[in-house]
């Protein structure tokens, strides 16, 4: 099995020394390089080809944000996940603008970081369990209208909405299958077949659907 390749990027040593040796439980899971800064990571992308990187906002010469929006237009390939300190909303908003796969604050346990690791690596969207979802309304407001989560011509079945409400919630798998009596595997399975059938990408786009078609109420 190929393992997940990560670059982690902080101005702070004793930050990525506590990440990586976080990782060192994991096989799968390899830091490859670390940088201080953004001209320290471009550099090392020189050399270095990363699944993930994970990114902090504050940093001495350029923004994680500004990091982000580059790699995504140089880079598409890899993803990335802010790991900050720096909670504020405007910090999110800009964060899942500028194409962040994931959004973490630092004080986010071991295991959070890990899972949220496996999803990246799978093409998933995470925000952290400890950020509200009204944070992800918010965001909704301000962006600009679109089409894409606007009411579909297409017939959810009562169970796909019963998933689909408790997504929107927040409500972690296992919750949700104990709600609805069913195996996380078979709710996993019902929210990939609910991305799929609305044409959306991640948990936060199935967020937005729900809010914008009033499945959810904000």
């Amino acid at each position: 099995m190929d393992k997940i390749k990560l670059i982690l990027v902080d101005d702070h040593q004793v930050v990525l020394d506590g990440i990586a040796a976080s990782l060192l439980l994991y096989d799968d899971i390899e830091v490859i390089a670390e940088a201080s800064d953004g001209k320290e990571l471009f550099k090392k992308l020189e050399t270095f080809s990363p699944d993930i990187i994970i990114l902090d906002i504050a940093m001495p010469d350029i923004t994680g944000i500004e990091i982000c929006k580059i790699l995504k237009k140089d880079f598409p390939e890899i993803k990335v996940i802010i790991f900050t300190g720096d909670e504020n909303q405007d910090s999110i908003f800009k964060a899942l603008k500028a194409g962040a796969n994931a959004f973490l604050p630092k004080e986010t346990q071991r295991e959070e970081l890990v899972s949220t690791i496996y999803a990246v690596s799978k093409g998933e969207n995470y925000i952290s369990n400890s950020i509200s979802n009204t944070l992800i309304i918010d965001y909704l407001k301000k962006e600009k209208k679109t089409s894409k989560y606007s009411k579909k011509e297409i017939v959810l079945t009562e169970r796909e909405i019963d998933i689909l409400t408790h997504i929107a919630e927040g409500l972690p798998y296992k919750n949700i299958a104990d709600k609805l009596f069913i195996s996380t595997k078979t709710v996993e399975k019902h929210k990939r077949n609910l991305l799929n059938k609305l044409n959306l990408e991640s948990t936060v786009d199935l967020v937005k659907y729900a809010i914008k078609n009033n499945i959810i109420d904000f």
